[in-house]
């Protein structure tokens, strides 16, 4: 369980970092990733319940779920949604240009 709730709060900590400019969503996808295998006996089920095409897509979408969701204490009311709103377009734009997500190396 304390486990569990220092992935929780490594999570909050990264979307703070995003909804502050300080990480893309590309690489708070990334850390998202690394941080859902630990521990290893309890891994994030992210997969099951989060859309995409891609385990890439996936935490890019996980990223932004938890940007709507941590953004609603963090911001003034509607900022969270037009933050997460922004990050869709910029996943959107980048599939356009790539044709997947790719994610940075940790």
């Amino acid at each position: 369980m304390w486990e569990l709730n220092q992935r929780n709060k490594a999570k909050r900590a990264i979307t703070l970092q995003v909804l502050d400019r300080d990480l893309t969503l590309f690489e708070a996808a990334a850390w998202f990733g690394y941080l859902n295998e630990c521990p290893g006996e309890c891994p994030d089920l992210y997969r099951a319940l989060v859309p995409g095409a891609t385990n890439e897509e996936k935490l890019c979408r996980q990223v932004i779920l938890w940007v709507r969701i941590e953004g609603k204490s963090a911001l003034p009311p509607g900022q969270a949604e037009q933050e997460a709103q922004n990050l869709e377009e910029m996943l959107a734009a980048h599939l356009a240009r790539h044709g997947k997500v790719i994610l940075p190396d940790l």
